[in-house]
């Protein structure tokens, strides 16, 4: 059961247009910067992934929440994706799991 003030559809939240659960493989930035040389053609496809836990984090830069709650996945098929396009085989280079957020705990 989930606490009163944790919100199991965080995908309401910071503009998502309630698309879902997902997996964020390419960030705004980096894919604005390669939508300028390239095409990125994986847009929309599926990846095969497997579950590697749950985890409970303090989100850095989201101020407005304590913490976060994640499935984090490895996929080896988006890592390769990422080469492809000469990007940092993690999101955003900043070296943790790709994830499934599933719910939100605001401050």
């Amino acid at each position: 059961m989930l606490k009163d003030n944790v919100d199991e559809t965080p995908y309401k939240q910071k503009g998502y247009n309630e698309v879902g659960a997902h997996v964020s493989i390419i960030s705004e930035e980096e894919f604005e910067k390669l939508e300028e040389t390239v095409e990125v053609t994986e847009v929309g496809k599926f990846f095969d992934f497997t579950i590697i836990g749950t985890k409970q984090d303090n989100p850095t830069g989201w101020d407005e929440m304590s913490q976060v709650y994640l499935i984090e996945i490895d996929s080896p098929g988006i890592k390769k994706m990422r080469k492809k396009y000469g990007l940092p085989p993690t999101y955003q280079d900043q070296g943790h799991n790709f994830h499934i957020t599933f719910a939100l705990e605001k401050k």
